[in-house]
């Protein structure tokens, strides 16, 4: 037991930026470090726009197997995932995902597309700290905040997919901060308007953000 209490106050004196730095080490060598990077489901789905959209510069779906199935009936995929307009089929998720993904997956192959989700993650972890600085500004608070976010709840298991969750998470967290930040000193009236701002880009993202 005295071994574990050395190794948290070890811990908890750490500076949180270098906390920061370690856990978002080990968040990219999860991601980095896997030979291969299999996509399924709705990250499945959202690889294979990627994809349309770097080889056709659209949404439209390229069934592989047309030629065989032109009729599309041996698909996989149905309604609300893949939806038929003008003839075309279409998966059916927000383009802007697939677009700021499309010029990663370029440059970097399938490693790139989780630049994005790394990025966020370590940003969202600034963010819990300087959340947590407004009530406890002591490194052992920001520290705990931060381990409890990047290993205590579900959320930052999105940063290992290819998902949009842990980009959406990062406006709807500096949303709370600003609002906090505004709250807290009674005057930076600037906080609530971006706070307001940054609620409505992660809405755009994801829905149940509401």
């Amino acid at each position: 037991m005295s071994i574990l209490n050395q190794y948290f106050r070890r811990i908890a004196h750490l500076p949180p930026a270098l906390l920061i730095v370690l856990i978002g080490l080990l968040y990219a060598f999860l991601i980095f470090g896997r030979s291969e990077k299999p996509f399924y489901s709705d990250p499945g789905l959202m690889y294979l726009q990627t994809v349309d959209v770097l080889q056709h510069g659209d949404f439209v779906f390229d069934y592989q197997g047309r030629d065989i199935d032109p009729e599309y009936r041996l698909l996989p995929f149905r309604r609300p995932f893949l939806e038929k307009v003008n003839n075309e089929y279409y998966i059916d998720f927000p383009p802007y995902w697939p677009l700021i993904n499309a010029p990663l997956l370029w440059l970097m192959d399938t490693a790139g597309l989780f630049i994005w989700n790394l990025t966020a993650f370590v940003l969202t972890l600034i963010v819990i700290a300087g959340i947590t600085r407004i009530f406890l500004n002591t490194n052992a608070a920001m520290n705990l905040a931060i381990l409890l976010y990047s290993f205590g709840c579900a959320a930052p298991l999105y940063t290992l997919y290819f998902h949009e969750y842990t980009v959406a998470l990062l406006p709807a967290t500096l949303s709370f901060y600003l609002i906090l930040r505004y709250v807290h000193s009674g005057e930076r009236r600037r906080d609530a308007v971006l706070a307001g701002f940054c609620a409505a880009i992660s809405l755009y993202f994801r829905l149940e953000f509401v």
